[in-house]
């Protein structure tokens, strides 16, 4: 059976994002869709760079790693007297990262050197991931409605000029599509613009 196509997820272990494009489209050519920016530099150790936004939050206090965690990385909680609704996230990065290498992507795409009818993909991890990463369990479930807004709000944001094609791909551990709380997402791959 002929391989008709590839779905990449996420990660890819090159240097940059322009590396990750050049080597899958050299490679895969016009067997894929979409691909993402490898989720390269800070973002290479999946959610880890999502900690100092825990941890610079001003009333949220820092505690050691739990004694059986996944990572020996500190945890954030509600500092004594504060609420969940004092806690704002401002700009996670996603967005930031996403508008970058669109600009790569673009380019290399108008260059020829990726595939014409080939999407780019942004790939986001669900809430859950950092916060259960990152939040000591006691108060996951009052900081996780702050988080997911906020990561919402940059899957939703303009990403790239409304002309473009672009596929926006959130993942899930169970594959459906839906946050933790069993709230609709968006589809798995939006309908990308021509």
């Amino acid at each position: 059976m002929i391989a008709r196509g590839v779905h990449l997820v996420g990660s890819v272990p090159l240097a940059s994002a322009e590396a990750v494009f050049t080597t899958v489209a050299g490679e895969l050519g016009d067997r894929l869709r979409r691909i993402p920016d490898g989720e390269t530099g800070p973002r290479s150790d999946w959610i880890v760079w999502q900690l100092p936004v825990f941890t610079s939050q001003p009333r949220l206090e820092v505690v050691p790693p739990a004694p059986n965690g996944w990572r020996p990385l500190p945890r954030v909680r509600l500092e004594d007297g504060a609420r969940a609704e004092d806690v704002r996230f401002e700009a996670l990065g996603y967005a930031d990262a996403a508008i970058a290498s669109y600009r790569v992507f673009a380019r290399l795409k108008r260059d020829g050197r990726v595939p014409v009818g080939c999407r780019f993909q942004v790939c986001l991890p669900t809430p859950l991931a950092p916060i259960s990463a990152f939040v000591v369990p006691d108060h996951q479930g009052a900081l996780e409605p702050a988080y997911e807004a906020r990561l919402l709000a940059e899957l939703l944001g303009p990403f790239v000029p409304e002309t473009s094609t672009l596929a926006r791909v959130a993942l899930t551990p169970d594959g459906t599509g839906r946050l933790p709380a069993s709230r609709p997402l968006v589809p798995a791959i939006a309908p990308a613009r021509a």
